[in-house]
């Protein structure tokens, strides 16, 4: 149709900014695919108020992800289509904000429309998806050739408001879907958006945040039944009680835990002290993170997250206004690769806590102090092995060999590190536990 309309240049454009929400679509159809035995399965039961129950909470997830979705790609267009397709792609950024919006609403219609289907009413999903294309033809048309691409973008958004509304008026179930979902839903999300955008437009990066927490904060405290949802999934998966009468598989998983962790941590406190060792990927990929990510990988089952100290607490928060700040940064990239460094910072860190809570203080200290032996003998051989190489009397600024550190003319111990200073830090930790 477009091509019937439009130059190739701007079907080209179109197809570009399409790409990325077109792409995002997956992700809604995830969680379709696993709400739709369970919806099935309830229908042919005869339990319709479970199946009404099961596809409001549908479209809730749905609807919400979709939120989300639609917020980011609003706000970080002009930087999406700059680093996927480069900068003489920037006249898709309008399009692609139009755009946008038809991932909330496709995280709506795909909920109602599988309410649809599992209740043998696919032929009124037929009927919508019929006046859906036959509607979305004359728009493409008409708007295209008014409005060129922002119109085909519109066209797009045109069709996906005419199958909400189709998927609606379908619903037997219409009166709980509007006013459990649709409206609430809807309006925290109208709300959230609006306000941000006129508060912080000149700021995506946190317009988007602020955004999604406002959305998110509004849905906590206003939707009873996802709220009660939350606290029940936490209570039962993220905060066990391991102490619980009765749990003995458990306490002799942790038991096993407690004693191989101690091997665990004398090899974290060693691979860290490598950390000048490590695979440029982007990002330096140290030792000690393969190791966590080896580690994180087979104790999956026991992971849990105990309640946050005050300062960790400090932490997160200091880490979070920090990475606001890249909303003001000339080099969004450059931004994007700093967060995501940071986020692997602190999984490391919570992977960390987790293996130290399993080990009792003793072997934390008796690792430590064998670390510390170990590190300090392998440093010193370094430190020989650099003073033969470059010679018995070695001379000048900045030069580096094994484990020496030639600091205009002075000969400075670093051993398995990259700082003479950092090596007396170590050391302030070793000696006190030798």
């Amino acid at each position: 149709m477009l091509e019937k309309t439009l130059p190739l240049a701007l079907v080209g454009l179109f197809a570009v900014a399409y790409r990325i929400p077109s792409a995002l679509y997956q992700i809604p159809g995830v969680i379709a695919g696993a709400f739709f035995p369970l919806l099935f399965k309830r229908y042919n039961q005869g339990d319709l108020a479970e199946h009404t129950r099961l596809n409001i909470l549908q479209m809730k997830i749905m609807s919400y992800i979709g939120m989300c979705m639609t917020i980011t790609l609003f706000y970080l267009a002009t930087y999406l289509v700059t680093i996927l397709f480069g900068p003489e792609w920037g006249s898709a950024v309008q399009p692609l904000k139009i755009l946008a919006f038809i991932i909330v609403l496709q995280g709506f219609n795909i909920a109602i429309a599988d309410g649809l289907t599992t209740k043998g009413l696919q032929n009124r999903r037929t009927i919508v998806q019929f006046i859906t294309i036959t509607v979305g033809l004359v728009s493409f048309y008409f708007m295209s050739v008014n409005y060129a691409v922002a119109g085909s973008a519109f066209a797009v958004l045109t069709m996906e408001i005419v199958s909400f509304i189709g998927y609606v008026a379908a619903n037997p179930e219409k009166r709980a879907v509007l006013f459990k979902v649709i409206l609430p839903y809807g309006t925290f999300f109208f709300i959230s958006f609006i306000l941000m955008l006129n508060l912080l437009s000149e700021y995506p990066f946190i317009a988007m945040v602020s955004t999604i927490i406002f959305v998110t904060a509004l849905i906590l405290l206003l939707d009873k039944s996802i709220k009660q949802l939350i606290v029940g999934f936490i209570k039962r998966n993220m905060l066990p009680n391991i102490y619980k009468m009765g749990d003995k598989k458990r306490m002799e998983r942790l038991l096993i835990n407690k004693n191989t962790s101690i091997w665990s941590v004398f090899l974290l406190l060693f691979f860290i002290t490598l950390s000048k060792y490590n695979i440029s990927i982007g990002f330096s990929l140290k030792i000690y993170m393969i190791f966590l990510a080896i580690f994180f990988c087979i104790h999956f089952r026991d992971f849990y997250f105990h309640t946050l100290y005050h300062y960790e607490i400090l932490l997160l928060l200091f880490y979070f206004t920090y990475c606001l700040s890249g909303a003001f940064s000339q080099y969004p990239e450059s931004s994007i690769r700093v967060i995501l460094g940071v986020i692997l910072v602190l999984g490391c860190y919570f992977i960390m806590r987790y293996v130290l809570e399993l080990t009792s203080l003793s072997a934390i200290e008796k690792s430590i102090a064998n670390v510390g032996i170990i590190f300090n003998v392998i440093s010193l051989l370094l430190y020989f092995i650099g003073i033969q190489v470059t010679g018995r009397f070695p001379t000048g600024v900045e030069i580096t060999s094994y484990g020496l550190l030639l600091d205009r003319d002075y000969p400075r111990l670093i051993g398995l590190l990259d700082d003479p200073n950092i090596f007396i830090f170590f050391n302030t930790i070793f000696f006190p536990i030798i």
